[in-house]
């Protein structure tokens, strides 16, 4: 697979700005704008990208939704870490264009956002055969996912599809999309499989808006908290 960059300029579902909607529907476009250089480079955080546990984790996550044929096997030298740049939220950032598809990735502290423009095109009614192709949508046969019920709106031109709320099992039961005929927005909670017994695994997902907007702050905290507790010793 041939891998290349995309122009900064280049919005995948080619949008100048994000479209405008209610507060019931502002979540389901968050992720989808590409930005640009100059606010890349100003709210660029340093620390987070040489933080190895949560690049490590950034990684680890995209590679549980994503499919191995889609990753760029180069992706940690791809990350960019920017804080505020979601909707105020602190994300890791990357995008690459293959031979036969666009893949824009963005996560958040509970949340990752993956904007797709396949290469054969994709209309409103082939966006759940778009995750198919290209999301870890099946990948647990001890969890098979159905994909549904699924609902579905008019959002401004795009049709956004969500699965009614019941308990998150897994990431898979949080999976929200948004289309515009040529591309698909996935959105998805970094919600652990559940154990055997019935308990949520180690990193549930506790999305709030002040939790994720000091994703980078909070961890150079706690490593300022662990140096002065090491130099007490």
């Amino acid at each position: 697979m041939n891998i290349g960059d995309l122009p900064f300029g280049e919005q995948l579902m080619r949008l100048s700005a994000e479209p405008k909607a209610g507060p019931e529907l502002q979540s389901a476009f968050l992720g989808l704008m590409w930005l640009d250089a100059d606010t890349l480079n100003r709210q660029a955080s340093e620390s987070a990208l040489a933080d190895s546990e949560i690049v490590d984790n950034t990684i680890d996550w995209i590679e549980e939704v994503l499919k191995p044929e889609w990753l760029d096997p180069d992706l940690q030298s791809r990350l960019v870490a920017a804080t505020g740049v979601v909707n105020r939220r602190d994300a890791f950032l990357a995008r690459y264009a293959t031979d036969r598809a666009k893949i824009q990735i963005i996560v958040t502290r509970y949340s990752i956002h993956l904007v797709i423009s396949p290469g054969w095109g994709v209309m409103q009614v082939e966006a759940l055969a778009c995750a198919n192709a290209f999301l870890n949508v099946q990948s647990d046969p001890e969890i098979p996912w159905i994909g549904g019920p699924w609902s579905i709106l008019p959002v401004d031109g795009f049709t956004f599809g969500y699965q009614r709320r019941g308990p998150l099992r897994e990431w898979r039961d949080s999976l929200d999309y948004l289309s515009d005929g040529r591309a698909v927005k996935f959105s998805i909670r970094k919600v652990e499989p559940q154990s055997p017994d019935g308990k949520q695994g180690k990193t549930g997902h506790g999305p709030t808006e002040q939790a994720e907007s000091r994703w980078f702050q909070s961890r150079d905290e706690e490593r300022n908290q662990t140096d002065e507790s090491a130099s007490d010793y």
